[in-house]
């Protein structure tokens, strides 16, 4: 079950979230890193107690018989600030429903159209499963490592990037794009497309991944663009 926590149930969490960094995620970083991490939960105790309670960050617990076994917090409504999961009980499709949770209420902000996290080398397969994508090289302050990544929650029925039509991939082919999706899991948006040629099947990507840039011999373009010349002929 998961619940959101209130101010006496927070010190439970964030112990549980320097247990689990300091046996997963400390090995890479430096002295000062972990130090920087284990003050933030330590010294900064009251500081996160006076966050959640104005508003600025909540707090998440995954529970199993009255104990905390796994929490996600974020910070300015779409940002997550952490999230850690018992040792015991990874690959349970904990993260996953703690990351749902927090979707879900975000969701109820119609002007968010992403979700950011700048997460810990260690856990950046885990953010990619639930469906963020990276957005920079891996990054490094007062010893903390991370990765900043994404992930695109706005609505397909609300968004003029994408319409139906037909598309030309970067490397050639031609694909129409026949409908929209929300991924049952993760929640995230998805494209419905068929290609123009062969067996003519049937596909479904991401709306993130068909939106971002690939090099291609040193230059940014689109993996899809409207393929105007060929609608205008039809």
């Amino acid at each position: 079950m998961t619940k959101e926590l209130g101010k006496n149930e927070i010190k439970q969490a964030l112990d549980l979230a320097n247990r689990v960094f300091s046996e997963f995620v400390a090995v890479d970083y430096s002295e000062q890193g972990n130090k920087s991490f284990s003050d933030y939960l330590k010294v900064k105790y009251e500081e996160v107690i006076n966050d959640v309670q104005a508003g600025h960050k909540r707090i998440w617990g995954y529970y199993q018989n009255d104990e905390i076994i796994g929490v996600i917090a974020t910070r300015d409504v779409s940002h997550i600030a952490l999230m850690f999961v018992e040792k015991k009980y990874h690959k349970l499709g904990i993260a996953r429903q703690l990351y749902n949770t927090v979707l879900t209420e975000i969701r109820k902000n119609e002007d968010i159209t992403q979700v950011t996290v700048n997460s810990s080398p260690y856990a950046v397969a885990v953010y990619e499963r639930l469906g963020f994508v990276k957005t920079d090289v891996k990054q490094e302050k007062d010893g903390i490592i991370y990765v900043p990544m994404k992930h695109t929650i706005r609505e397909l029925s609300t968004t003029n990037s994408i319409s139906l039509g037909t598309y030309r991939h970067y490397k050639g082919n031609r694909y129409e794009v026949t409908g929209f999706a929300i991924h049952s899991e993760t929640l995230e948006d998805m494209v419905i497309y068929k290609a123009q040629y062969g067996d003519h099947g049937t596909w479904v990507r991401p709306l993130s991944m068909w939106e971002n840039l690939i090099e291609v011999d040193g230059k940014k373009v689109k993996r899809f663009e409207k393929d105007i010349e060929s609608e205008q002929t039809e």
